[in-house]
């Protein structure tokens, strides 16, 4: 038995495209949205339609550059040719073409016969926006004036903004706007998990599946942190390079043209001084992330909806090839740490906490040393307290672990298999793939994983305080 479901992607997605020939023909699909009417594309080997580049809010150019999105209520035309995914926010390794800060797009896949009432169940997918990029540069400022200004954390406005659009518009596509799913990968999780910590998020969505990020994996810092990143960006922007350093360049920003913002970009990737320059910021009161995320689930402060959560098996060893720091940063570090717990015997310490000099000379730049010195294993292991927490709650929670059968790379080996996109698939490829698909579509469907239909399927225990259990996945399902 197969239950039928249909996804909303944010800011563009290749991922589905990539896994169908698509056709435009007469009987293209259509859906009416207002007073406009959607002409989409066919995705002839999957039977789903396709409907993108939707704008969900107006563009964010002049007066709205760096500023929250305004919701697009119309699209002020009979007919919009939804046939093709949008523009590309600015950001580097992309053809000029196929860039714009006129990015803020929604695309929707359906299966190809749902109609209007079909109540379908969805999954917004925020893609892995790669902040280490800066595809989402222009909406995660940093600095004093951004935070005088409310101006921190935009992207995440943007993602409001577009569940607020799919609030008032899936219906229309067949969707079922009390059965909304939340869900990324990598940054795309993080993301998520930061939106997770706000109770009224509950408004927009109802669970979550959270692939390979958390709010304890987001580089979390106020907004001073990174403020030499901006300067950096609008010392590259002609016309107002003047302006670096000081605290009144949004107005100068947004007289400028769009080629004169991807010059800044340009300039402040080339002088990063962290690895992942832009990420979430502490905003404060009223804002998406107004205190640390151990802070805030310690005192119950995140929305208690139920989730699914896991990462790939070792991803987190992407972070040491090649070396995230260097030598001389390590070593910075290191005597931080000294300085900060020194050896004092008179404080009782029941062990030696002497740093010695085996220990100062360490190799840090192998990666398996430095986790086993750090006693880092995961995400599962970092998450694990807001697991407890959501958990004691009484959030249904479910956390998995992939170990891929399949490498591509560090991580989202899980889209190899959710997306049923394995090359050269094995006998057990394809079986896993099966499980996996049928395991998502069954929580977004019915808020458990184990509702019986579809392959056969090992159950999947929830995860509690007394029974703090994962489902690890590869070719046996174990």
């Amino acid at each position: 038995m197969t239950t039928k479901m249909f996804a909303a992607q944010t800011l563009g997605c290749l991922i589905f495209l990539a896994l169908a020939s698509t056709c435009v023909h007469a009987n293209s699909p259509q859906v009416l949205l207002g007073n406009t009417t959607l002409i989409g594309r066919d995705v002839t080997l999957s039977n789903q339609d396709f409907f993108g580049g939707i704008p969900y809010a107006e563009p964010p150019l002049g007066a709205l550059r760096f500023q929250r999105p305004v919701l697009k209520t119309s699209l002020d035309t009979a007919e919009f040719d939804a046939s093709n995914f949008g523009f590309s926010c600015l950001q580097e390794g992309v053809p000029v073409s196929e860039l714009s800060e006129d990015c803020l797009t929604i695309n929707v896949f359906r299966p190809s016969d749902a109609t209007a009432n079909a109540s379908l169940p969805v999954i917004f997918w925020i893609i892995d926006p790669s902040l280490m990029q800066a595809q989402l540069w222009h909406k995660v400022l940093h600095g004093q004036e951004a935070a005088d200004r409310k101006a921190l954390n935009l992207g995440l406005s943007d993602q409001i903004a577009a569940l607020t659009w799919v609030q008032e518009n899936i219906g229309a596509f067949g969707g079922d706007k009390d059965k909304v799913t939340i869900s990324g990968e990598s940054a795309g999780a993080v993301m998520t998990a930061v939106l997770l910590l706000n109770p009224d998020i509950s408004k927009f969505a109802r669970a979550a599946i959270l692939q390979s990020g958390s709010a304890a994996t987001a580089l979390t810092y106020g907004p001073l942190h990174r403020q030499v990143d901006w300067d950096n960006f609008v010392a590259g922007v002609p016309g107002c390079e003047n302006l670096s350093s000081t605290d009144n360049t949004f107005e100068c920003l947004r007289s400028v043209n769009t080629t004169a913002i991807f010059d800044g970009l340009v300039i402040a990737q080339n002088e990063i001084t962290e690895r992942i320059p832009w990420s979430t910021t502490i905003d404060g009161m009223g804002g998406f992330m107004p205190e640390l995320p151990s802070l805030l689930f310690a005192k119950g402060i995140f929305a208690k909806m139920s989730f699914i959560a896991g990462d790939d098996l070792d991803e987190v060893m992407a972070n040491f090839s090649p070396p995230a720091v260097s030598e001389p940063q390590v070593k910075k570090t290191v005597a931080q740490l000294v300085a900060l717990y020194p050896e004092i015997p008179a404080l009782g310490s029941p062990f030696n906490t002497e740093m010695t000099p085996s220990v100062l000379a360490l190799d840090l730049e192998n990666g398996i040393k430095l986790v086993q010195l750090l006693g880092i294993c995961s995400s599962i292991r970092s998450e694990d307290p807001g697991y407890r927490q959501r958990a004691n709650a009484g959030v249904k929670t479910y956390v998995v672990r992939l170990k891929s059968l399949v490498q591509s790379g560090p991580w989202g080996q899980n889209f190899n298999y959710l997306y049923g996109g394995v090359q050269n698939a094995t006998a057990s490829d394809t079986v896993l793939s099966a499980a996996i698909i049928d395991y998502w579509v069954s929580f977004a469907t019915s808020l458990t994983p184990n509702d019986g239909k579809g392959v056969s399927r090992p159950t999947w225990d929830q995860y509690t305080p007394q029974n703090p259990v994962l489902i690890q996945l590869n070719g046996e399902i174990q």
